[in-house]
């Protein structure tokens, strides 16, 4: 089916008469789905004539194994079409989308540029590597909403703390912070609708390390995700004793430190679930064609993240905020539907500098309510424009409208009243 799915299925060459597995899941599955032919050992003379008609040591052939993944085709054809069309119109360097259950289900996975494996006349590893498991990003504001749960978690603030965000300028440790707009006092709610750093920073500031380190490793970052797709980076986040005294400031909102796409969907998994971080899952059973046996696999149990039985519910009603007006990320709200979610417009660092090279994100989940699905779109460097909510948001609204009607998920919100024609 041409490039659909190609770098997580990955592909074989051929290598001294044999297939051999390359990458994706071909290659990590290769000795539970590789065939064995069939062998017979017979004792002979010296001339060449069997001593007797029964071997000595007979190895019957076997199929490989079937693998069924938590992969839904139909919905990782609308991701990718979707990303092929967000691709075209900002023309990133490279894109990724990945969408999961909130239980960690993989059910569409791309990134962009991806290859045909029927066709290698111009394949490169830039195309085929399996990016969204290997590439690390600095994921800017969309770390914000993790954050914040911490915090409200340790009760070190309520959603109605109120944070002096300034006038779009703070300066801590004779470095500056800026924001867009000077936002004034905000409650935290507000701090999150409008992406303050200078917010986020004071709140952090307010945890502490030990604090922030610890919310940050419980969901899920600087390990890696256990997807059976190799390489797979743990991402880049030091231990609390090499932070020196601005990281406190900067780690709470994705600066400073790397994720790979899984990861950061692995942690919105769990803000979905209201504190369950799962173990992501691309494989759903195996099949043994001679028998008929079914190996199910099963994910192990979602860990908790929090101790508060009312973060989940706070830091959700706070990310449906984003979406709705006067936040960040109006161009990915969803008629008839709450979308709690989070933008992100990080810039690149290129020799131990930040540059004017942008990632857009927007990742989120729907039904807020009750989430269907979790859904992570992130373009590298898109041209003309590079705020999350405008490259990413609508990319991440058009895969989520079409897969909320092929899950044949009902509105939850009253749509708007047409006004009758004249």
């Amino acid at each position: 089916k041409g490039q659909m799915l190609s770098n997580v299925l990955g592909f074989t060459r051929m290598e001294h008469d044999e297939a051999a597995a390359q990458m994706g899941v071909e290659k990590f599955f290769d000795k539970e789905i590789r065939a064995a032919s069939g062998k017979r050992v017979y004792e002979r003379t010296r001339d060449g004539r069997p001593l007797s008609e029964t071997p000595l040591k007979e190895t019957k052939s076997r199929d490989g194994l079937n693998l069924y993944l938590t992969i839904r085709e139909p919905i990782q054809a609308i991701l990718e079409e979707e990303l092929d069309r967000a691709v075209e119109k900002w023309h990133p360097k490279s894109a990724y989308a990945v969408m999961a259950d909130p239980r960690g289900n993989i059910l569409a996975i791309a990134q962009r540029p991806s290859f045909d494996p029927n066709d290698r006349r111009n394949m490169s590893s830039d195309s085929y590597r399996i990016r969204i498991t290997e590439d690390v990003f600095e994921p800017g504001s969309i770390m914000k909403a993790v954050t914040v749960a911490g915090a409200l978690d340790y009760g070190v603030i309520t959603p109605q703390t109120m944070i002096d965000c300034g006038q779009g300028r703070w300066t801590y440790l004779g470095r500056p912070l800026t924001d867009t707009h000077g936002y004034g006092m905000q409650d935290v709610t507000g701090v999150i609708r409008k992406s303050s750093n200078i917010g986020t920073a004071k709140i952090a500031l307010m945890m502490g390390e030990r604090k922030l380190d610890r919310t940050l490793r419980k969901f899920g970052f600087g390990a890696r995700t256990g997807l059976p797709l190799k390489p797979e980076t743990r991402g880049i986040f030091p231990p609390v004793h090499r932070w020196d005294g601005l990281s406190i400031t900067r780690f709470g909102m994705g600066y400073g430190v790397a994720v790979s796409p899984v990861q950061m969907l692995r942690a919105y998994c769990a803000l979905a679930s209201r504190g369950k971080l799962p173990q992501l899952r691309l494989v759903d059973r195996v099949e043994d064609p001679a028998t008929g046996e079914v190996l199910q696999t099963p994910a192990p149990e979602p860990v908790n993240v929090f101790h508060r039985p009312e973060t989940g519910e706070e830091i959700v009603k706070m990310m449906i905020t984003v979406t709705e007006q006067g936040g960040t990320a109006t161009q990915a709200a969803i008629p008839g539907y709450h979308v709690a979610g989070k933008t992100g417009t990080a810039r690149k660092i290129e020799h131990g500098h930040y540059v004017a090279k942008y990632y857009g994100s927007f990742v989120g989940f729907v039904p807020a309510e009750k989430p269907a699905f979790v859904l992570l779109v992130t373009l590298d460097e898109p041209k003309g424009r590079y705020y999350g909510g405008t490259v990413a948001g609508p990319a991440w609204k058009a895969i989520a409208e079409r897969t909320l009607k092929y899950l044949d998920i009902k509105p939850t919100v009253p749509l708007p009243e047409k006004k009758p024609g004249r």
